[in-house]
């Protein structure tokens, strides 16, 4: 369990604010929750999502959220949410 109180930097802060975002209109579109953790890589965040930070940023914020535990990177750069994430976003984020 992550605690309450992170110190992200502005770039994680701004990322997760984004996946967050992007988890909640996924559940109210109807899609389950287990599929709604399914992000795609951090290109298609760049591309689609998070189209104010450059590549690197997404990239360095991801990896600054997975040390967390608040996100699983595989090699390939695909990201999907933990429960962790939602704990923290649910404490710390107004929806």
């Amino acid at each position: 369990m992550v605690g309450s109180v992170l110190e992200l930097s502005h770039k994680a802060e701004l990322l997760v604010r984004i996946l967050y975002k992007e988890y909640l209109g996924r559940r109210e579109s109807g899609i389950i929750k287990s599929e709604s953790f399914a992000i795609g890589d951090t290109d298609y965040i760049h591309d689609n999502l998070a189209v104010g930070l450059s590549h690197t940023a997404v990239d360095e914020a991801s990896d600054e959220l997975r040390n967390y535990n608040l996100v699983f990177k595989n090699l390939y750069g695909y990201i999907a949410l933990s429960n962790d994430f939602l704990d923290f976003c649910e404490k710390n984020l107004i929806k």
